[in-house]
């Protein structure tokens, strides 16, 4: 069955269409980096399944706070070397994080303490190597955070 030049010029537009929709959907649900700045730091990041995962935390502060919302979206995760830093003392995660992964705050050697809320269910290897002798982990008793400072043999504080 032929079609006419006319018939298959539109049906070729049509998925041509098609094909550009898909594509654009595509890259909506792809991983675009970020960055976004609040008073003294930049954080990248990107987004995977509508949530942010931090890639980068730029930042010459003593205490840094890590949030919860980044540009309307919820921050799920702090990915692997986000923040390697000289000058950093403190670190507070902001409760409804759920994830920091290997080597995340690797080589930070002023760090003496991170607040780790509940909402924290994984924390990956070698997550704060590097930090101070004295270092701490602040969090709740009974949580992953507590559990994974006792099995690494890191001082934690129940607070």
């Amino acid at each position: 069955h032929q079609l006419s030049d006319a018939q298959s010029k539109k049906e070729i537009a049509e998925l041509r269409a098609e094909i550009e929709k898909l594509k654009n959907e595509k890259q909506s649900d792809d991983e675009t980096e970020v960055g976004v700045k609040d008073e003294e730091n930049v954080f990248r990041y990107t987004v995977i399944d509508g949530m942010a995962c931090i890639t980068q935390i730029e930042s010459d502060e003593k205490n840094i706070v890590i949030p919860y919302l980044i540009d309307g979206y919820k921050v799920y995760s702090i990915g692997g070397d986000a923040l390697s830093s000289a000058s950093v003392e403190s670190i507070v995660i902001s409760s409804g994080i759920e994830k920091i992964d290997w080597f995340a705050f690797n080589g930070c050697p002023s760090l003496v303490s991170v607040s780790i809320p509940d909402t924290i269910s994984s924390i990956g290897y070698g997550a704060f190597d590097g930090a101070s002798s004295s270092f701490v982990i602040r969090c709740s008793r009974d949580s992953f955070a507590q559990r994974y400072a006792k099995s690494y043999g890191i001082t934690y504080d129940i607070s």
